[in-house]
């Protein structure tokens, strides 16, 4: 099944509730790593994408963002397209082929509002709230083109990564490795049980 990044999904609503060690507001992020993975309960696909912080005082911080990829749910579609138009993703794409994922998702900048959520252990994690969609073009500023531009320009230059473990299990030294490859020694995300379904 493709998934059309151009359709109409409405108006998104301020899902912020908790505050953050990240200053809750807009930051200019972008996707660096996702990871293909099925939820325990649910029996569906779900990504796991590294943000990265581009600009501002939290430049180069990173943190473990998830999206279902069940396109069945309405919810899924919005936030999906959301992401998509704030991305400037125009081509459809197959969320079920983690390298068609990687190839529209990775490495592009794009801005939304980043704020807190508490998992099912009362642990906080960052969560991308609300995507900035592109503004009408007599709204564009000069400064936030070239910006755009700029990081676009740079984050061409790398590889999008990916990982598809639908068939693996979810070890905690899975999760460990997981992050690792991507970032280092960070902690690992939160799991799947983790995670307050969207």
């Amino acid at each position: 099944m493709e998934f059309d990044p151009t359709k109409d999904y409405g108006n998104q609503a301020n899902k912020s509730k908790f505050d953050d060690n990240l200053p809750a507001g807009e930051y200019l992020l972008a996707a660096k790593f996702l990871i293909m993975k099925v939820a325990k309960k649910s029996g569906k696909d779900y990504a796991r994408i590294l943000i990265e912080v581009l600009e501002g005082p939290a430049k180069n911080a990173t943190f473990w963002q998830f999206q279902s990829m069940n396109l069945e749910k309405e919810g899924t579609q919005k936030r999906l397209g959301w992401g998509c138009q704030a991305m400037g993703i125009k081509n459809p794409f197959n969320p079920a082929d983690s390298s068609q994922l990687a190839e529209a998702m990775l490495l592009r900048p794009f801005k939304a509002y980043v704020n807190r959520k508490r998992d099912q252990q009362g642990q906080y994690y960052n969560d991308i709230a609300r995507f900035s969609l592109p503004k009408a073009k007599g709204e564009i500023n000069a400064e936030e083109v070239h910006i755009l531009a700029e990081h676009r320009d740079r984050l061409s230059a790398e590889t999008p990564r990916y990982k598809d473990q639908r068939s693996e299990a979810d070890s905690e030294s899975q999760r460990r490795q997981d992050f690792e490859t991507a970032y280092g020694d960070s902690p690992p995300p939160p799991t799947d049980d983790d995670v307050i379904p969207f």
